[in-house]
């Protein structure tokens, strides 16, 4: 965004030559295009990475949103259920 922004500033600039401006133009075009294949490939990994963790759920039979509580005294924190800073 902020290089975008620059670019305008430079293809709007009443005193950039023609050259300045085809070149902040070409360079704004690439920069969008960059930008796009960047989220397109951002989405995609997402979409991977979501279909590997419901295959995982599906294979250890977990059911998604259901945590079940520690009962392991170490974990759980405090008696009254609060965790110190230190973790302990």
């Amino acid at each position: 965004m902020a290089a975008e922004a620059f670019l305008l500033t430079i293809a709007l600039a009443p005193d950039s030559s023609v050259a300045a401006r085809i070149m902040a133009w070409i360079v704004g075009l690439l920069v969008a295009l960059l930008a796009s294949q960047f989220m397109a490939t951002h989405r995609h990994a997402s979409q991977r990475d979501g279909r590997i963790l419901q295959e995982l759920v599906d294979r250890l039979g977990l059911q998604p949103g259901r945590v079940r509580p520690s009962t392991d005294p170490a974990r759980s924190g405090d008696s009254d259920g609060r965790v110190s800073p230190s973790g302990r």
